[in-house]
């Protein structure tokens, strides 16, 4: 009897592990944003991501080439899961590498795994046809930076209050042709599989020598991304919707990532257009 009980409580949970939706626990919404949201035709989307590789014995760097592709990658997923709730998005873009980090900080950055590493300031990366608009730049990077610092500190966001915010967020309107963007921020780092093998073994030889000799391997795919999207209503300065999650599993450089994880996760409760029907 015992035995049946515990064999159908190992189903139940088996079904609910493979059923449950993404956790909701970062999830902040404004007042009346169902509407807002699902009323709109369409969306514009900017994105930066930045990639740190952790190397084995040595200290890690910047990966721009990796950024540059994760940044491409996360926009297309995110375009593709928005147009099947309904929405139009009419404008994309992935114009830095780091913009939302600090600007006074030194960073080690490689334009690829093993070239040569300079110290520069962030952003590492700015899009060529960034060029000649110095006042478009400004306000990305300050919403970029405002977006970092609202959501991983889970502070008040001042994009309706602050006037200097408030003039940005026009100047991005007028520039993209939209009311609303999407603004998606990724940090995260790639390790190695020989660096993940080796603090398996490091982590079973101390389990080894606790337990007298019972040596247990661990394997840690430990590269991981933090990820940041906030839509902003550019008129008004309204934080409509947002979400956060860390994601690990994966090579955040590589299509797998985000094709239906990635999204899954952090659009799951993206309202769907109003009128749509989503196809099973």
């Amino acid at each position: 009897m015992k035995l049946n009980l515990l064999f159908f409580f190992v189903i139940v949970l088996a079904l609910l592990a493979t059923s449950c939706a993404p956790s909701k626990m970062f999830v902040r919404t404004s007042d009346s944003y169902q509407t807002r949201i699902s009323k709109s035709e369409r969306v514009g989307i900017i994105d930066d991501v930045c990639l740190q590789l952790d190397p084995l014995f040595k200290k890690d760097y910047v990966l721009l080439d990796d950024s540059k592709v994760a940044s491409i990658l996360m926009v297309e997923e995110a375009k593709k899961s928005l147009e099947t709730k309904g929405y139009t998005v009419n404008f994309v873009a992935s114009p830095f590498v780091g913009s939302f980090l600090a600007s006074d900080e030194l960073f080690r950055v490689a334009d690829e795994k093993g070239g040569e590493i300079r110290n520069i300031n962030p952003p590492f990366y700015f899009e060529d046809s960034l060029a000649n608009n110095e006042l478009y730049v400004n306000a990305l990077l300050d919403v970029f930076r405002e977006v970092y610092f609202t959501m991983t500190g889970n502070n008040e966001p001042t994009f309706s209050t602050d006037s200097i915010l408030r003039d940005g967020l026009q100047v991005i309107a007028d520039r993209t042709g939209n009311d609303k963007i999407l603004f998606m921020i990724g940090n995260g780092s790639i390790v190695p599989v020989g660096k993940s093998i080796l603090e398996g073994v490091t982590i079973g030889l101390a389990t080894a020598f606790i337990t007298f000799g019972m040596f247990t391997y661990y394997f840690y795919d430990v590269s991981s991304l933090n990820s940041y999207i906030a839509l902003l209503d550019l008129h008004t300065g309204d934080l409509l919707w947002s979400n956060s999650m860390v994601l690990t599993g994966g090579n955040p450089a590589r299509e797998s990532f985000y094709s239906g994880y990635w999204s899954k996760n952090l659009l799951y409760y993206y309202p769907v257009k109003e009128g749509h029907v989503l196809e099973k």
